[in-house]
């Protein structure tokens, strides 16, 4: 009806009917779509299945080199998730936030050591190469950020 000119009132209070009816329709199957996503078995399905198929996906390489990052991060989000009510979750994200940066860097440097080369073009080296430019920038803001709040309060 968007195309033609409307010809008399009831065919506006008509088409308005149709859309509001469509838009009932639409609200309803997105208050399912949320009213499943408050469901944790349903959120927990979820990321189980997209963690399985990253690692069906994979060509190369093996599985612990993928599914350890995404169990870190999967532990991250769980403790930030929590870590407001539970002072073990505080905890655990203090040990993973002074273990993670170490590990990146471990993680970093094998990857380089498997690419066999100098520039870091091969074996996918180039994204850590590009990682580890980028995390050596996060370092120093942070110290300098730290610095600044040390002359500040001195």
């Amino acid at each position: 009806m968007a195309d033609k000119p409307f010809t008399s009132l009831d065919q506006v209070r008509s088409e308005k009917d149709r859309l509001r009816a469509q838009a009932a329709l639409h609200q309803g199957r997105l208050g399912e779509h949320w009213a499943n996503f408050r469901q944790g078995d349903f959120r927990r399905a979820l990321v189980l299945r997209s963690i399985k198929g990253r690692l069906r996906g994979m060509v190369g390489g093996d599985a612990a080199s993928v599914a350890v990052p995404i169990l870190v991060t999967g532990l991250f989000a769980l403790l930030t998730r929590t870590a407001g009510r539970n002072p073990w979750a505080k905890a655990g994200l203090g040990i993973l936030g002074a273990v993670l940066p170490g590990l990146i860097e471990r993680v970093m440097e094998r990857q380089q050591e498997q690419a066999g080369a100098d520039d870091g073009t091969q074996g996918g080296g180039h994204l850590f190469k590009e990682f580890a430019r980028t995390w050596e920038r996060i370092k120093a803001y942070i110290g300098e950020r730290r610095a600044a709040r040390a002359e500040a309060a001195s």
